[in-house]
């Protein structure tokens, strides 16, 4: 999807967590280090003031790593 859809999403009720997670899985299946790169995510968005973002991306981390 678009990042204007994903923003939009984001900031309503239509967004689904479920969809990221399972995005990572598919990531992971397929050999991308998607830990880092969700660790990167989390650098970026804290640095920018989100910090309350931090748990969520801490959440997907260990949610690879149980995989």
């Amino acid at each position: 999807i678009s990042k204007f859809a994903f923003i939009h999403k984001m900031l309503t009720k239509g967004y689904d967590e479920s969809m990221e997670y399972e995005a990572d899985a598919y990531s992971y299946s397929h050999g991308y280090d998607i830990a880092y790169a969700i660790g990167e995510l989390k650098t970026h968005y804290v640095a920018m003031g989100h910090a309350h973002a931090a748990a969520f991306f801490d959440a997907r981390i260990a949610h690879i790593q149980s995989l």
